[in-house]
This record gives C-alpha cells, sequence and structure tokens, in this order.
C-alpha cells in the first residue's frame, strides 16, 4: 500500500499547481528565479579619461532565496568592451532590491556610445537567470 504514496503527492500536487491551490503542505507553485535591473550613469557628464560612476540595482521577483554572480559591463555597439565587473555569491531575497554604485576610468579615445548590460547566473552551477544586453546607455560628448 505504501508504494502509491508518491504516485498520489505527485497526482495531489499537479492537480492543486493547476487549480492554484494547496494540498495540506505542498507548494502551489514550483520554485521560481526571475529578475529586474537597471544600471543608471550617475555621472551628470561622463568625459573620456574621467571616472564615470554607475548604479546597479536588481531586484528578485522569484520567490526563493538564490546566490547569483552578477556582471556588469560597458560595451559598443561593435562589441568591443571596455568596463566589466563581477560580484560573486550575491545572495538575493524574494522582492528585495540590491544595488551597487561603481565607478570606472575609461580611456581618451573612447567611442561616443555604449551599452550597459547586466548578466545574472546562479553561483552554484552557473545557470544563466537574468541577461540583457542593454539596460541603458553611456554617451560621451562628441
Amino acid at each position: 500500500m505504501k508504494r502509491g504514496l508518491p504516485h498520489i503527492a505527485v497526482t495531489l500536487l499537479a492537480l492543486t499547481s493547476a487549480c492554484g491551490g494547496t494540498a495540506g503542505n505542498l507548494p502551489a507553485d514550483y520554485l521560481t528565479y526571475g529578475f529586474e535591473a537597471k544600471v543608471e550613469v550617475a555621472t551628470a557628464d561622463p568625459q573620456p579619461g574621467h571616472r564615470v560612476d554607475l548604479i546597479v540595482d536588481i531586484k528578485s521577483t522569484g520567490n526563493v532565496p538564490v546566490e547569483c554572480d552578477v556582471v556588469l559591463r560597458v560595451v559598443s555597439d561593435g562589441g568591443d568592451e571596455i568596463f566589466s565587473q563581477k560580484w560573486e555569491g550575491v545572495k538575493f531575497m524574494p522582492a528585495s532590491p540590491w544595488n551597487l554604485q561603481n565607478g570606472f576610468l575609461p580611456a581618451t579615445d573612447v567611442e561616443r556610445s555604449y551599452k550597459l548590460s547586466v548578466e545574472v547566473r546562479r553561483h552554484s552551477n552557473g545557470e544563466l537567470l537574468y541577461d540583457n544586453a542593454e539596460l541603458g546607455r553611456l554617451d560621451f560628448p562628441t
């Protein structure tokens, strides 16, 4: 008789998930991971050869805590990366924001415009959880 119990539990989980309810202690939804992100140029008038400050703001939209690696990139439209910053082992909690201000010193011979991108990967196995190749732009005067 005990052999049939796991099948019943799986069936109840499938039914309650489809119906949006719960059965005892079984969750109605599966674990979810999701993120919203933005990158803001904090420097009022960015200039080549002068420090540029960026504000990275990421919020977990998932329903469970997850430890991640976050990568910020500044990339030209042609694909040349002029800056990259990686934060390892960032613990995201559901609906909690994570933000950081970071700066870098661009060269004096930069292009006019760059994409600001963020990538979030699960720390334990490198699984890609979020990737946005253009969250904003860094524009230098011509």
